[in-house]
């Protein structure tokens, strides 16, 4: 039997490198067995892909990070997706606590670059213009600021210096307790008053280390082509973690109504692009419908002429002609089925993660990914390493209350001081 002594040696060594810089890093002064689960199956992985299943409350936010960055090596880049803003907290948190620690100790702090729709950094939107400006964005106002970017970003220096400013900016706001609000409120008003937020985020993405965004950039293809093109990524040294990765399965993956179509027509008129979705109204069983490219660039331009017409006219009402828009856009990949509405289903789940085949790592990570071999299968990645970790408290009996009260909802967008102190005596009357 031959021994490969020099590999050993490496494994030896990384081993211990591992470890060592986790103690830097990992947030708490120690880690649960659950957690200490979840970094090691981090560490030891042999395959590309890793699923976790972690029951809520074991601190796998905290774990994974911290075992990532351990292992990072010089010029690796992180991507994380989440499936709404809120989410991001937790990411956002942990990471402040270890950046927290690198001060104590002289370390740079890391940086955690959120890439977020126009409308949640734009100062110009307003709580009134903020769903008509997701709908066509800058041209709601005839913003020069996009063009004003291009420009910008010819200048070398500029090139190089402004997003190296950005990112360590975010990077010193990034401490304990801090959560995407704040970030966003850094990008709005400190940074650079005189500049777009959204293009400033931009122009940061191609030397941000770490990057966390929301599922479209990840099923959507479009999105997911600008985002990898805006950052430069290098799959081959980049590790991919996708939060809340059961929400993945969920087979529905886009809805319209009838009436919202009924709407649509009358904005603008009868449309050939309408009377190829009606052909299918009631109609039983998964259809593959193509619309040609040229009916929905037609339609995409009448229903943004509409909308503006709506905004000079003082109306917040949206399109409806762009929601059928959006509907379509996605059908390449989905079948079409109606039941009392149109809707889509993705033609094949395990093409999801197609696109991330070639990542240094791709981790997958949930509180509900049971059964794991069925969802390694239905990802198409049936020869991931899986974990799947038991909190140490699950014997403990848990109440779940529901409530009709609208104000007990946490949106991201109505996350306030009021809000917080409401749910606060709620529950101090619940107690």
């Amino acid at each position: 039997m031959i021994i490969n002594l020099e590999t050993n040696i490496a494994e030896d060594e990384d081993y211990i490198t591992f470890w060592e810089r986790l103690n830097d890093i990992f947030p708490y002064q120690s880690y649960r067995k659950e957690q200490f689960s979840i970094i090691s199956a981090i560490q030891k992985a042999t395959n590309k892909a890793l699923l976790i299943d972690a029951e809520t409350g074991v601190g796998k936010t905290a774990a994974v990070i911290s075992a990532v960055l351990s292992r990072k090596e010089k010029d690796e880049r992180i991507l994380i997706f989440t499936k709404m803003l809120g989410q991001m907290d937790a990411w956002f948190r942990e990471l402040g606590l270890i950046n927290d620690y690198n001060r104590k100790i002289k370390r740079p702090a890391y940086t955690l670059l959120p890439l977020v729709g126009k409308n949640h950094v734009c100062p110009l939107v307003t709580r009134k213009t903020q769903k008509q400006f997701s709908q066509i964005g800058c041209q709601l106002f005839d913003c020069n600021q996009p063009a004003r970017y291009h420009s910008f970003k010819n200048s070398f220096e500029e090139n190089v210096t402004f997003p190296k400013r950005i990112l360590e900016a975010i990077g010193e706001q990034i401490k304990g307790g801090v959560d995407l609000s704040e970030i966003l409120w850094l990008l709005q008003n400190k940074l650079s008053p005189e500049s777009c937020p959204y293009q400033s985020i931009k122009m940061a993405l191609k030397q941000a280390d770490l990057v966390i965004t929301t599922y479209p950039f990840l099923l959507n293809p479009p999105y997911r082509e600008f985002l990898f093109e805006q950052m430069g990524l290098d799959l081959a040294n980049t590790t991919i973690i996708i939060d809340e990765a059961h929400n993945l399965a969920k087979g529905t993956f886009g809805e319209l109504s009838y009436r919202t179509l009924s709407k649509a027509i009358g904005e603008i008129g009868p449309h050939p692009l309408f009377d190829l979705l009606l052909n299918y109204k009631e109609k039983a069983g998964l259809h593959s419908l193509s619309i040609p490219e040229v009916l929905k660039t037609d339609l995409l331009t009448k229903g943004k002429r509409f909308l503006k017409e709506q905004f000079k006219k003082g109306s917040i009402d949206i399109s409806s002609s762009l929601l059928v828009y959006d509907f379509v856009k996605n059908l390449s990949y989905c079948y079409l089925a109606t039941d009392r509405k149109f809707l889509l289903y993705l033609k094949d789940p395990r093409e999801i993660l197609q696109p991330f085949q070639w990542v240094k790592q791709l981790i997958l990570l949930s509180g509900t990914l049971r059964p794991l071999r069925y969802f390694a299968d239905f990802f198409g990645v049936p020869k991931a390493s899986k974990i799947s970790v038991v909190s140490e408290k699950a014997n403990i009996n848990r109440i779940i209350l529901t409530t009709s009260d609208p104000l007990m909802n946490m949106r991201f967008k109505e996350r306030t001081r009021k809000r917080f102190l409401y749910y606060t005596q709620a529950i101090k009357q619940l107690l």
